[in-house]
């Protein structure tokens, strides 16, 4: 009881967003990543919900209907490695459901309009209002200090470690176990699959040219060509959530610049909780 009173008297002055909880049905793509309805700048959009990715980012085509100001320049790199150079703008708010966030540094990335992506929500925009991702109920819940301690006491908390750079960029990681091996994860909402660095396969004892090892080249979103060796792990899950494991996990193993990034595949049947403030993310399953 004493916790419970402690934290909301902290989170009643931490920066909570919503004082209400509030449920948003989403969609999802072909690919099972989720789509909300958002407004970038007063304009409403159908944009990824990404936890991968570290900004908010924007197509040409939505930059020409919203006011903006130029505010310099930031250089990320994809989990596979290009660099991508990005133009920021500082834009009146980003609105999810009754959230508002104002004066919103985003990202302009040239690629949406080619795939046809209005905008991605990425995680500076959430980083002090908790949420939950229920992925087989298709809804996000923007969270209350009482209702986040009732998520906290039914599911198994999981440490976050956050990248936070310049607090522009905002990555979330986790420690997974896969096989034998375990890693510190990027938690990726749009990545379709799980992909682990390719250095893993000998401790796992993986043999790339296996029969049970498919080889392929793609390219990735931005065109860079990347070969990926795709198999199964026995069990694939967050290391201090036993009850998460999936057993003969697929897992696509190439030269990332992460130990892993674990995407969709791995999240349908969860329901995730992110507290980012407090480093914290709660995993269960939908009852």
């Amino acid at each position: 009881m004493l916790r419970t009173l402690l934290l909301l008297l902290i989170c009643s002055v931490c920066g909570f967003g919503q004082t209400t909880r509030a449920t948003i049905p989403f969609e999802t793509n072909t690919e099972g990543m989720v789509k909300i309805p958002a407004a970038f700048g007063g304009v409403e959009v159908q944009a990824l919900l990404d936890t991968g990715s570290g900004i908010d980012l924007i197509a040409p085509s939505v930059l020409k209907k919203i006011s903006a100001k130029r505010a310099g320049s930031f250089a990320g790199f994809r989990m596979s490695g290009e660099r991508v150079d990005l133009p920021l703008y500082t834009i009146a708010s980003v609105r999810i459901g009754p959230f508002e966030k104002m004066n919103v540094t985003v990202g302009l990335f040239e690629v949406l309009d080619k795939v046809g992506i209005p905008a991605i929500i990425g995680m500076p925009t959430l980083r002090d209002q908790p949420f939950t991702i229920d992925f087989p109920r298709k809804q996000l819940v923007l969270e209350t200090p009482a209702s986040l301690q009732q998520r906290r006491s039914a599911g198994d908390v999981v440490k976050l470690q956050v990248d936070d750079d310049r607090g522009i960029m905002l990555d979330l990681f986790a420690e997974f176990s896969f096989g034998k091996a375990t890693g510190l994860c990027e938690i990726d909402t749009g990545n379709p699959g799980n992909a682990v660095n390719s250095r893993f396969m000998d401790a796992l004892g993986i043999d790339k040219d296996s029969q049970s090892v498919e080889k392929s080249t793609i390219k990735t979103i931005t065109g860079v060509e990347r070969t990926r060796y795709k198999t199964t792990v026995a069990e694939l899950g967050f290391g201090s959530s036993p009850g998460s494991a999936k057993k003969d996990a697929p897992v696509a193993f190439s030269d990332i610049i992460f130990d892993c990034v674990i995407g969709i595949d791995y999240y349908r049947d969860k329901v995730l909780t992110f507290d980012i403030a407090h480093r914290e993310l709660i995993v269960a399953r939908a009852r």
